[in-house]
C-alpha cells in the first residue's frame, strides 16, 4: 500500500462515516471539521486520480487499436463509488438547504409536493432523451439517410411504437403517482409529511380547533367594542374603521336616540 492510499485508509478509519451528516454541507467545502475535511478532500483527490488514469488507458489502448476493456480493480471500483456517495450527498443537502429556505419553507405538505413532482420530472426526462437516444441511434446507422423513405420508416417503426406521446401531461403525473404509490390515506399522509404518531397528529388537530375557538373570541371581543366602548369616542380611530369599514358615521352618533 502506498503512501496516498496508507493515508486515505487512515483517514478513512479514523473520521470519515459512510455519508456526512445533513445540514453539514457547504458550498466552500469547509464542513466545520478540519479532519474531515482533510478526509473527505483526500477521498475525492485519489478517485480523481484513478478515473484520470483509467480514461488514459483506454484512450491509449484505442490509439493501438487494443478492443480488450480491462475494468478498474475491486479496491479502485470501491473508492471511487465512496467518492461519488460523498458527492451526490453533498449535492442533494445543498438542494434540501436551498429548497427549505426558498421553496417549501421546511412545510412538510409543502416537501411532499415538491419532491413528489421533482422525481416524477427527473422520470419524464429519463424517459424523453431515452426515446430520443433511440431514435438517433437508428438515424446514426450508416447509410441510413442514403435509404428511401419507405425503409427509413420501417426502421424507426419500432422506436416509435414504444414512443411516450404523452410525458410531462397530468396523465403521466397520475400514473406516476400510482405506480409509485404516492396517494395515500389520510391518516397515512399525516404520518408521512410530519413523521406523526396518529396520537400526535390528533393532538395537532385538537390545538387548532383551540386556536379556532380563540380567533372566534377575539372576534367577539371587537364587536363588543364597536358596540358598547366605541359609541363613546369623540373621533373614529384607525381601528375603529379597520374593524368598520363600512360604517360612515361618527361613533357619538351611534348614541343618540332614535327619533318617534
Amino acid at each position: 500500500m502506498n503512501i496516498l492510499n496508507r493515508k486515505l485508509h487512515q483517514l478513512e478509519k479514523n473520521v470519515l462515516p459512510e455519508l456526512p451528516e445533513e445540514g453539514t454541507t457547504r458550498i466552500t467545502w469547509d464542513n466545520g471539521d478540519t479532519d474531515l475535511n482533510e478526509a473527505e478532500n483526500e477521498l475525492h483527490r485519489r478517485a480523481t486520480q484513478i478515473l484520470q488514469y483509467h480514461a488514459n488507458e483506454l484512450q491509449a489502448a484505442e490509439e493501438r487499436g487494443d478492443t480488450t476493456y480491462n475494468p478498474l480493480s475491486t479496491n479502485d471500483q470501491a473508492l471511487v463509488e465512496a467518492a461519488n456517495r460523498r458527492f451526490m450527498a453533498r449535492i442533494l443537502d445543498i438542494f434540501q438547504v436551498f429548497t427549505d429556505a426558498f421553496v417549501t419553507l421546511e412545510d412538510p405538505m409543502a416537501n411532499w409536493v415538491f419532491y413528489t413532482r421533482f422525481y416524477w420530472l427527473i422520470e419524464e426526462t429519463r424517459k424523453f432523451k431515452e426515446q430520443y437516444d433511440a431514435e438517433e441511434e437508428v438515424f446514426n446507422l450508416p447509410g441510413y439517410w442514403e435509404l428511401c423513405e419507405g425503409e427509413q420508416e420501417r426502421r424507426l417503426a419500432p422506436v416509435y411504437a414504444a414512443w411516450n406521446h404523452d410525458l410531462f401531461t397530468p396523465e403521466s403525473f397520475q400514473r406516476y403517482c400510482e405506480q409509485h404509490h404516492v396517494f395515500k390515506t389520510t391518516e397515512e399522509i399525516q404520518q408521512f409529511i410530519a413523521n406523526r404518531t396518529p396520537e400526535q397528529a390528533r393532538q395537532d388537530e385538537l390545538e387548532e380547533q383551540q386556536e379556532e375557538k380563540e380567533e372566534k373570541a377575539a372576534v367577539e371581543r371587537n364587536a363588543r367594542y364597536l358596540k358598547e366602548k366605541c359609541p363613546t369616542c369623540a373621533e373614529q380611530c384607525d381601528w375603529f374603521k379597520k374593524m368598520s369599514p363600512n360604517n360612515q358615521i361618527s361613533p357619538l352618533q351611534i348614541t343618540e336616540s332614535p327619533k318617534i
